[in-house]
């Protein structure tokens, strides 16, 4: 009996077995390596930094009704991420640990709501890639321990792509609480996170067009008088936020990130480019730090690559990938919503479904033409400044070093002349 145990315990590890059982549970293990990450920055509890003490001072020291007024050092947030902040100050007395659960509990669950609807909605691989771009970004990971709204914009994005997906709109008297639901979802949504009516106004574009086209009248109608509200409880939360700024302060600093209403001279045209190329960089970090321009241009050709890609594999998934970037472009074009940084990270797993789907692409023709393992180290080049950058800043007390614009990363592509 020893001697059988004995050799059970000393029996050397079967690799080929571990790395099957690694393989079969690969989805498993980078939601856990995603976890991991955001859970270790959280831990090390870093001290609140610029932007975060001037909105937990506004937090702490209003009562919930005055946060519908102007707040001080130039800050606005969500109505309902303010009042539930104010909720957990009251009830942990401002701690900054507690202050920074919403962001946290956003960006676990953001992990979730994306492995969801990639595995159902995609092939393996490009569901893979997809949730490995989400859990290794180092946006994605950061801003779940800071207090501000951008995880959560994150988490309500992905919770009303899962409802597009999930549903598909038939005549109004059927699933009335499924009706319900998308109704409370969208009119809620806005005061929690501004960009969700990006979503929801893609989701509405995509559920009008699929009802029109199947010539269901009354379904069509439901929807646009659905888009309606949601427009409406939309406009009403901005409304309430532009209550929390004085002047136009806020808008003068985000100048640069408003594309140029017309293209009439080559400044306008550079800050065109400036404003598409910044997005690989923040928040996407795809931009390697020596060699900027290269690494972007590539960046956004796999982008582009992976957008007709998924159109022909997916066209809805595609257009509710998409629409939300060109309705977000055309509020910065608009000088409603900067189209810029933390801003727009929300748009993060909407990009990292459609480069995904680009980099499969990409292996299959390597596959195809040389082997297997050129297809993987294409693939494995692209992901590896963004993976191991997001791994090295989890690894230590994180200092947040002052940008011109507030970003993790400094602009690659310009230089503000009124810069430090």
């Amino acid at each position: 009996m020893n001697s059988r145990w004995t050799r059970r315990l000393v029996r050397p590890i079967d690799a080929a077995a571990l790395g099957d059982l690694a393989w079969r549970r690969r989805f498993d293990l980078v939601l856990a390596a995603g976890v991991v990450l955001r859970l270790a920055t959280y831990a090390w509890g870093r001290s609140l930094w610029m932007d975060e003490g001037s909105l937990a001072g506004n937090i702490l020291g209003r009562s919930p009704l005055r946060l519908f007024e102007p707040l001080s050092n130039v800050q606005a947030a969500p109505p309902g991420y303010l009042f539930a902040e104010r909720v957990l100050s009251a009830l942990s007395g401002g701690s900054r640990w507690i202050l920074r659960l919403p962001s946290l509990a956003a960006g676990l669950a953001a992990l979730w709501l994306v492995a969801r609807p990639a595995r159902r909605h995609l092939t393996q691989t490009p569901a893979l890639l997809t949730l490995w771009l989400c859990a290794f970004s180092d946006d994605l990971v950061y801003y779940a321990s800071e207090l501000k709204p951008y995880s959560t914009d994150v988490a309500i994005t992905l919770l009303c792509l899962n409802a597009a997906l999930d549903f598909e709109p038939p005549e109004p008297p059927r699933r009335p609480r499924r009706w319900a639901g998308l109704l409370a979802l969208g009119v809620v949504a806005p005061w929690f996170s501004p960009a969700s009516i990006f979503i929801l106004g893609a989701t509405t574009v995509v559920w009008l067009v699929g009802n029109l086209r199947a010539r269901r009248r009354r379904a069509t109608a439901a929807v646009a008088g659905l888009g309606l509200i949601w427009l409406a409880s939309a406009a009403t939360s901005r409304a309430a936020m532009l209550t929390q700024l004085t002047g136009g302060g806020m808008w003068t600093f985000w100048d640069f990130a408003f594309p140029p209403r017309m293209l009439s001279t080559r400044e306008d045209l550079a800050k065109l480019v400036r404003i598409v190329l910044d997005v690989f960089v923040n928040p996407l970090n795809l931009v390697w730090r020596d060699w900027p321009w290269p690494t972007a241009l590539v960046a956004a050709a796999v982008f582009a690559t992976g957008v007709r890609r998924l159109a022909r594999e997916n066209g809805r998934l595609c257009a509710l990938a998409t629409l939300p970037v060109v309705f977000a472009f055309a509020a910065a074009w608009l000088r409603v919503y900067p189209f810029h940084g933390r801003l727009i990270l929300f748009l993060f797993p909407l990009f990292a479904v459609v480069i995904a789907q680009a980099l499969f692409y990409i292996y299959d023709r390597l596959r195809c033409r040389f082997d297997r393992r050129a297809g993987w180290l294409a693939v494995a080049l692209f992901l590896s400044y963004p993976t191991l950058d997001a791994i090295w800043n989890a690894c230590g007390e994180r200092v947040r070093t002052f940008t011109t614009h507030g970003e993790l990363r400094e602009i690659r592509f310009w230089r503000d002349p009124t810069s430090r």
